[in-house]
């Protein structure tokens, strides 16, 4: 299709690649109301992104006719900008200095809706995931210090974080209190600050 269309009934819609029959129409769904094209193939995602403007790009890293990184090599070259947020069981430091380095954020399974969502509505620039988990790495944060690091970066509330940790109250206190000590830091709005700075 000629790129003078790109501005069409896509313009404003989310891609998802994702060949999982239960996840993608699960992702379409999670989107709602931002309209949502699902394909399941590196080929047609190509095809779509170079025939269509999107809000954002959701790409699965293991599609079945290729790599999802490899489909945002190529998606940057039509579109350097576009939001990508790319899901994956990965959380290898070269994998998400990769996906840093391709402006795109890290979605670790298993993962919720409201993860998702920060990601795709969040104001700060693309690659805040993949610069906290090299934060992380940085510093030898335990799993939970890494995971409520993560989910302070993606911008989930501070009242959600509790729940989305699995915590009580007083247990996210102490784990919150346990990372800025390993840290450095006085509170998590200076370690989010720092992290983003770096995305």
């Amino acid at each position: 299709m000629p790129g003078g269309n790109r501005d069409s009934v896509a313009a404003r819609a989310i891609l998802v690649a994702e060949d999982d029959p239960r996840l993608g129409p699960q992702l379409t769904r999670a989107v709602a109301p931002t309209p949502a094209e699902l394909v399941t193939t590196v080929a047609d995602a190509s095809s779509r992104i170079r025939s269509a403007r999107h809000a954002a790009w959701i790409i699965d890293v293991g599609l079945p006719d290729g790599s999802g990184i490899d489909l945002l090599r190529h998606a940057r070259a039509v579109d350097p900008h576009v939001r990508c947020v790319v899901i994956t069981g990965l959380d290898r430091r070269p994998f998400l200095n990769a996906l840093h380095d391709l402006d795109a954020d890290a979605l670790i399974k298993p993962f919720d809706r409201r993860q998702l969502l920060a990601l795709l509505q969040r104001s700060e620039g693309p690659g805040a995931i993949a610069s906290a988990h090299r934060y992380a790495d940085d510093f030898g944060l335990s799993a939970r210090e890494r995971a409520l690091l993560v989910h302070c970066v993606s911008g989930a509330p501070r009242a959600l974080l509790a729940e989305e940790l699995g915590l009580t109250r007083d247990g996210l206190k102490s784990a919150v209190r346990r990372l800025l000590d390993r840290v450095g830091a006085h509170s998590l709005a200076d370690v989010r600050d720092t992290v983003l700075r770096d995305a």
